[in-house]
């Protein structure tokens, strides 16, 4: 009786045993289904996120272009509405003709620097005379500053040198003169 008992015992024991595999099968099979699919959920998020990133990196670009084009042509606006505002001497239209070049060419350097973005960097390092650099980014915003009617002068000793990137540091000056000036 003891034998069989044992042997009663043992076979519902086997097939609680069985019972249990299929069931820990069967929640094996769920739980990887899940983390299949949430692995894919997390690709997904991942791929959102480097989109994301990639647009964020578009949109600065953008702009940052569109206030480097601005500039320039803030002051070709103003100098060609100055020329159109009252009849000027051979002198003066000169000028402000000359101050449309300079600011084309900024612009133009823009749209250069722009499409050199994909290719290596190679930033020209020189000495700067600042005297000149001051006077002419001044220059450049000299109209756009006539007509807000703000004045604009150079003080303090000029007769300094600096090394650096000339059209890269005349850009960060003239914006922020142009900051300067649209602000006030």
């Amino acid at each position: 009786l003891g034998l069989t008992s044992i042997s009663f015992g043992i076979l519902l024991w086997v097939s609680e045993l069985v019972e249990g595999r299929r069931s820990l099968r069967a929640d094996y099979a769920r739980t990887r289904g899940a983390l299949r699919s949430t692995e894919l959920a997390c690709s997904r998020i991942e791929h959102r996120l480097v989109e994301a990133d990639r647009l964020h990196a578009v949109g600065e670009l953008a702009a940052g272009i569109a206030h480097d084009l601005r500039n320039p042509l803030a002051i070709i606006r103003g100098a060609a509405e100055s020329l159109q505002a009252r009849p000027r001497s051979p002198t003066e239209t000169a000028e402000h003709v000359a101050v449309i070049v300079r600011g084309i060419d900024k612009a133009d350097r823009t749209i250069r620097m722009l499409l050199q973005l994909g290719k290596p960097g190679n930033l020209q390092s020189g000495d700067i005379h600042v005297d000149q650099l001051l006077q002419d980014t001044l220059a450049l915003a000299y109209v756009e500053s006539k007509r807000r009617n703000i004045g604009l002068d150079l003080v303090g000793n000029r007769d300094l040198t600096m090394r650096g990137d000339l059209p890269a540091v005349q850009q960060a000056l003239l914006n922020l003169l142009m900051n300067a000036l649209q602000a006030s």
